[in-house]
């Protein structure tokens, strides 16, 4: 079996030959044997990608130079009706570092709900604008991106020039640097010879977008940064984090006088004996939010929360008001809903995953999910942040409607963690990372290899790519090939 690298780099590393590594992979005289075998295979896995990230990168063109003015740097923060975190902070100087280079960037900003992602783009469109440049923030719901502009409205040193656009509000495209804010509809609406051009892309809650959509706004020239907000980034995007090709600003700070959300996996029969400490909760004037699943059949969604808005009607008193939202009801008629659930103590709302995001009602403090083990742990994270957002304690009941082993073990890991990215790592090793360069965002990155998470690998084979495709890019070529044959 020929080795894609030589002796010399294989000893500067510490590392076993190919052939070698192979033969006592399968047949380790002891453990240590296994696991030096372990870290060479690992390692080729690692260069292979770094290798690929090192010649992609080269092939994107150039983003835009934003010029950081620490004035208003300060304005912004005077202007924000609170202080910034330490962990806002750093976020903001890393972005600032990002935008004040020519070299693309990819950068994560992780965070519990509540933890303030949202903060440090004020600064960052501020910043653009005051270069003379566009930006654009992306959101998954029209309900979030309605929340976004009037936060920016509000809070910018540009207020005339942030733009909403959604399916019903077109962009107006001026000549004029601009913060675009909007939904998917934004995709398609913004010119590819924008002027002035974007200095990024912002997507927030990530997981709700397909790699193909992201994409898009990817491909234009000059080329955009892109920040990606998230409270539990997909398996994928872990898994860039993890192979160097995706920077990672972590807000760990969480609210204070902000409880846990205690969660629990019930079944479907042991679920039914629940009315009485349902009906004692919203006695108290707590809500309810109950959740069904999107299902891809026609109209199945809506009669899925249709079923269970019946189901709950009879299930407890009719004194507590109750609300159903789904898909095919009108953004418009979804926003007068949220409304009066939010103003109305002791209700209970029905829905399907819209209430994901952007939804902040501080005396809800239950989250019933049915069906959970259809919802990724990013969506069953996310939709437990809707509740406990005050000084109340909260509840979430994932209610599975099967009980296969794999769903089971994904279920339990929301009864033991609240971290978000731990989630996610977990949700890695699970599913797997998806076509890292493809449209999956789950499923094909699988490796038996122990070593392969390593970081310290990760960093290893990252600076020893560079120097392989810095000395020759044909021979980068031939070896990343080599690499894929044991």
């Amino acid at each position: 079996m020929s080795d894609p690298l030589d002796a010399a780099s294989l000893a500067e590393a510490g590392l076993l030959p190919l052939s070698e590594a192979v033969y006592k992979l399968h047949f380790p005289s002891d453990s240590q044997e296994r696991w030096r075998a372990d870290k060479r295979l690992s390692y080729n896995e690692h260069l292979r990608i770094n290798i690929h990230n090192c010649l992609e990168r080269e092939k994107l063109g150039s983003s835009v130079l934003v010029k950081i003015f620490p004035k208003i740097r300060d304005y912004t923060e005077k202007i924000l009706p609170f202080t910034l975190t330490a962990g806002q902070r750093k976020t903001v100087r890393q972005i600032e570092k990002d935008l004040k280079t020519k070299a693309f960037t990819h950068r994560l900003i992780q965070g519990e709900t509540g933890s303030g992602k949202t903060a440090p783009l004020l600064f960052a469109a501020n910043q653009s604008l005051a270069t003379g440049l566009s930006c654009a923030i992306l959101a998954p719901t029209e309900i979030l991106a309605n929340q976004h502009f009037n936060t920016f409205k509000k809070y910018s040193l540009f207020p005339k020039n942030v733009s909403l656009v959604t399916g019903s509000s077109k962009a107006k495209i001026t000549h004029q640097p601009t913060i675009f804010i909007g939904t998917h509809a934004l995709l398609n609406q913004l010119p590819a010879n924008l002027d002035p051009p974007l200095a990024f892309v912002a997507i927030d809650e990530q997981h709700k977008f397909g790699v193909t959509q992201r994409e898009i706004l990817m491909k234009r020239k000059p080329l955009p940064h892109l920040f990606n907000l998230s409270a539990t980034p997909i398996p994928r995007t872990v898994a860039l984090g993890l192979l160097g090709d995706l920077e990672i600003s972590n807000l760990s700070h969480k609210p204070t006088n902000r409880l846990p959300v205690k969660t629990f996996v019930v079944s479907p029969t042991k679920f039914k004996k629940s009315p009485k400490w349902l009906t004692e909760e919203l006695e108290k004037g707590n809500q309810i939010f109950v959740i069904c699943p999107n299902i891809s059949e026609h109209n199945a969604a809506t009669s899925s929360v249709e079923k269970q808005a019946t189901v709950y009607r009879k299930l407890l008193p009719n004194q507590f008001p109750l609300w159903s939202i789904h898909g095919r009801v009108s953004g418009d008629d979804q926003l007068k809903i949220l409304t009066q659930f939010k103003n109305t103590p002791g209700s209970i709302l029905v829905s399907t995953s819209l209430v994901e995001v952007g939804i902040d009602i501080p005396t809800a403090n239950i989250m019933i999910i049915h069906s959970a083990e259809r919802f990724g742990l990013a969506q069953l994270h996310q939709l437990r942040g809707r509740v406990g957002r005050g000084e109340v304690q909260g509840y979430c009941f994932l209610v599975p409607s099967s009980d296969d082993e794999i769903e089971t073990e994904r279920l339990q890991l929301l009864q033991k963690f609240h971290n978000g990215l731990v989630l996610a790592q977990k949700d890695l090793r699970l599913r797997g990372a998806g076509e890292i360069y493809g449209e999956k965002q789950h499923g094909s990155l699988q490796t038996r290899l122990k070593y392969f998470w390593s970081k310290k690998l990760f960093k290893l084979s990252k600076s020893d790519a560079l120097k392989i495709v810095r000395l020759d890019k044909q021979k980068a070529l031939e070896i990343a090939k080599g690499l894929l044959t044991w």
